[in-house]
C-alpha cells in the first residue's frame, strides 16, 4: 500500500521547495503554479512565496507605511480583501450578462502588490484581467508592461542595481521589524483590555451575599429566580475580554450561585435538579481549585447524600472535603456530616470521634472569603448545635444526650444569631423536629408536641421538602408499639399529617 495522501497545501509546499532546488526563479514558480492549479496570477505569486493571505496582508501594509502611502495603516490591506483582489474578475466574461465578482484591483493596489512579490505590475494581470479593466487602467498597465523586461525574465542586476537590491533587503528586514512590533502591540492591547471592572465583580459579589443571606429566611422559589438571573450575569460576563484573575472570581461566583440554585431545586422537592446543579458548582470550582469552595460544596453533597438514603456516599463527600480543609466552620460542618452519616450506617464509635473533631476544627480561628459572605455559606454555632444532636439522636442509648443537645440547639435558635451569623427558619425548624424524634426515642411523648408547635405555624412558601422527610420519621416513631394506644401520639400523627398534605398541595 502506498503512504498516505498529501493534501493539496503539502504538494504546494513540495513543489516549490523543489523548484527553489532546481533554481527556478519566482516568475517560473507562479507561471507552474497557475498552470498546475488553475490560479489566478495574483495568487499564484503569492503561493510563489509561500505566504497565507494574512501575512502577504502584513507585507504589503508594513511596505505601504515604509513607502510614506500610508503611515499608520489606517485603510490597509486584509487578508479577506486580498482574496478579493486575487480572485477578480471570476468565471463572467465581458458581455455575458453576468457580473464579475470579487473585488477590482487598482493600478495603485497592483502596484503594492508587485513591490510585495519582487515582481512587475504586468506580471500580475491576465487577458481575463485586461477584459474587465477600465481603458485607463489598461492604458497604465500597457505603458509599464512595454518598460518590463522581454519575455517576463527576471532582469539581472547592474551594479548599480545590486544597491537597489540592498536597499530591498533592507526595506524587507524594516518591514519584518514593523509587523513584529505592530503583533506586540496588538497582543498586549488585547491582553490589557478588561471589560469586567472591579465595579461590576463587587456588584456580582453583593448580590450573592444578599442572595445567600437572604435565603435563610426567605422563600426558596423567588430567590431561586433571582440566582437565576444572577447567573447569567455571571455567564455573560464570562463571554467578554478579562483579566485571569477576574476569569477565576467569576468561575467562584458561578460556582457559588449554582450551589444555592442547587439548595432552593432541593428544597422544592426536586433532587434530580439538585445534583445537576451542585455537580455544575463542582465543574467550576474545580477549574479555579479554590479549596474553602471545594470543601463547602462537599458539604452541600454530604448532606444531599444522607437525605436521599445514601450514607456511605454521605460519609465518601464528608471524608473527600475534609482533604480540602481541616479547621473552621465548613471543616466542622463536614466532620458532623460524616458523623450523622456513621450513624445511620451504625458506626457510634465513629460518629462520636466525628462530633470531637468538629469541636476541635471550630476552636481554631479561621477566615475565608467564603464565610464573608455569610448565609448558607457560613455555619453558625446553633447549626453546629443541631446536628450534634441530630447526630446522637442516630445512636441506640445516646437518646438523653441527643435531647439535651438538641434543647440548646432550640434555644440558641430561639435567642437568635451572634455576631457575623445569619440563622436558617429551615435549619430552627429541622432542629425542633429532630427534638421531637428524640425526645419520642427516650420515650418522653409529652414533649414531642411542644416541640414541634413552631413547626406547624410556618408558612407553606417555606416549608423545605427535607422537612417533610423529617417529620415522616416523626411519624415512625410515634407508630411504635409503646405509642399505639395512646391517644396524645394519634392526635400528633394526625396533626403532622395534615401539615404535610398541606405543604403537598401550596
Amino acid at each position: 500500500m502506498g503512504g498516505p495522501k498529501l493534501s493539496e497545501r503539502a504538494q504546494q509546499n513540495n513543489l516549490r521547495q523543489r523548484m527553489r532546488a532546481e533554481g527556478v526563479l519566482d516568475a517560473g514558480i507562479a507561471a507552474e503554479f497557475g498552470r498546475r492549479y488553475r490560479m489566478r496570477p495574483r495568487k499564484a505569486w503569492r503561493h510563489a512565496h509561500g505566504w497565507t493571505l494574512r501575512e502577504a496582508a502584513e507585507r504589503i501594509n508594513a511596505l505601504a507605511a515604509h513607502d510614506g502611502l500610508d503611515p499608520g495603516s489606517k485603510a490597509g490591506m486584509t487578508a479577506a480583501h486580498l482574496c478579493e483582489y486575487e480572485e477578480w474578475p471570476g468565471e463572467a466574461m465581458p458581455g455575458s450578462g453576468r457580473d464579475a465578482t470579487g473585488r477590482k484591483p487598482t493600478p495603485y493596489i497592483l502596484s503594492l502588490l508587485a513591490r510585495a512579490y519582487a515582481t512587475t505590475v504586468p506580471a500580475l494581470v491576465d487577458q481575463a484581467d485586461q477584459a474587465w479593466l477600465p481603458p485607463a487602467d489598461r492604458l497604465v498597465i500597457g505603458e509599464l508592461d512595454a518598460l518590463a523586461p522581454v519575455g517576463g525574465a527576471e532582469p539581472r542586476a547592474t551594479e548599480g542595481e545590486q544597491d537597489d537590491g540592498r536597499e530591498t533587503a533592507e526595506v524587507w528586514a524594516q518591514a519584518e521589524i514593523l509587523i513584529a512590533a505592530d503583533e506586540a502591540r496588538t497582543h498586549a492591547r488585547r491582553a490589557a483590555r478588561r471589560d469586567v471592572g472591579d465595579v461590576t465583580l463587587e456588584r456580582v459579589r453583593s448580590d450573592l451575599a444578599r442572595l445567600s443571606q437572604g435565603y435563610m429566611k426567605g422563600e426558596p422559589f423567588p430567590l431561586f429566580l433571582q440566582m437565576r438571573s444572577v447567573r447569567s450575569s455571571i455567564c455573560g460576563a464570562l463571554d467578554v475580554r478579562l483579566w485571569p484573575h477576574d476569569e477565576a472570581e467569576l468561575y467562584i461566583l458561578l460556582s457559588l450561585v449554582n450551589s444555592l440554585m442547587a439548595a432552593a431545586a432541593r428544597d422544592l422537592g426536586n433532587g434530580s435538579a439538585a445534583e445537576e446543579l451542585a455537580r455544575a458548582g463542582w465543574t467550576y470550582a474545580t477549574i479555579v481549585g479554590y479549596r474553602p469552595l471545594l470543601a463547602y460544596l462537599r458539604a452541600q453533597q454530604a448532606s444531599t447524600g444522607y437525605w436521599t438514603d445514601r450514607p456511605r456516599l454521605s460519609r465518601d463527600y464528608a471524608a473527600s472535603g475534609l482533604e480540602y480543609l481541616s479547621r473552621g466552620p465548613t471543616a466542622a460542618r463536614l466532620h458532623l456530616h460524616g458523623a450523622r452519616a456513621a450513624a445511620r450506617v451504625g458506626d457510634a464509635g465513629a460518629a462520636r470521634r466525628s462530633i470531637a473533631d468538629a469541636a476541635r476544627a471550630r476552636e481554631h480561628e479561621y477566615h475565608d472569603d467564603l464565610l464573608e459572605l455569610g448565609g448558607k455559606f457560613g455555619f453558625s454555632l446553633a447549626a453546629q448545635q443541631y446536628l450534634t444532636g441530630a447526630t446522637l439522636a442516630e445512636i441506640p442509648g445516646a437518646e438523653p444526650d441527643a435531647v439535651a443537645e438538641l434543647e440548646r440547639a432550640a434555644d440558641m435558635h430561639d435567642r437568635g444569631p451572634g455576631p457575623g451569623e445569619h440563622h436558617s427558619v429551615a435549619c430552627a425548624a429541622m432542629t425542633r423536629v429532630a427534638l421531637a424524634t428524640a425526645r419520642l426515642r427516650a420515650g418522653r411523648l409529652d414533649g414531642a408536641g411542644p416541640a414541634l408547635a413552631p413547626v406547624f405555624t410556618l408558612p407553606r412558601a417555606k416549608r423545605v421538602d427535607w422537612l417533610t422527610a423529617a417529620l415522616e420519621r416523626v411519624r415512625a416513631e410515634l407508630a411504635a408499639d409503646r405509642y399505639r394506644s395512646a391517644a396524645e401520639a394519634a392526635d400528633l400523627n394526625a396533626r403532622i399529617g395534615e401539615f404535610i398534605a398541606e405543604s403537598a398541595t401550596g
